[in-house]
């Protein structure tokens, strides 16, 4: 027979085990922590260094919700949106680092690519602001050649 003083430690070391096991987590990948630590270096990244962040990045995307904040207004990104923000993870060409930039608190680099301009005659840039520590853009610009034309930015969410 168990006694009741036995049966609440029995309760209470299972409860004790099922905590400690859901809060372990897998290590993260050696490819990744490296990578993380290159991008907080003030040298420009490579091509191939490009690359492995916008891999990186989309693996970090996968099946996620991204709200922006226009103006007082916060929405999901609808589809076109995010074919938009999202255009140089799917076609790195051209796509290249700017470097290290702080802001909110953070520490991000920021890639610039080009953009799809609305008009052929003048020329358009893209800039994704990746956050280092979570690989996630915190950040997206649109800019043409000529300041004002239509330029834009939105502040990125990535919701779990």
């Amino acid at each position: 027979m168990v006694s009741v003083a036995s049966e609440r430690v029995l309760i209470v070391t299972v409860a004790l085990c099922v905590s400690l096991l859901s809060s372990c987590s897998a290590p993260e990948d050696p490819a990744r922590t490296q990578l993380r630590e290159r991008l907080r270096e003030e040298t420009r990244l490579t091509e191939d260094e490009v690359r492995q962040v916008i891999d990186e990045v989309g693996r970090s995307l996968a099946a996620r919700t991204v709200r922006i904040k226009e103006g007082a207004d916060t929405h999901e990104l609808n589809a076109e949106q995010r074919d938009v923000v999202f255009s140089m993870l799917k076609g790195p060409v051209g796509v290249y680092d700017e470097g290290l930039r702080q802001a909110d608190g953070k520490t991000y680099r920021v890639l610039n690519g080009p953009a799809r301009s609305d008009n052929a005659e003048i020329e358009t840039l893209q800039r994704l602001w990746i956050d280092l520590e979570a690989f996630l853009p915190g950040r997206y610009q649109f800019a043409y050649a000529f300041p004002g034309y239509g330029d834009y930015e939105y502040q990125l969410t990535v919701q779990p």
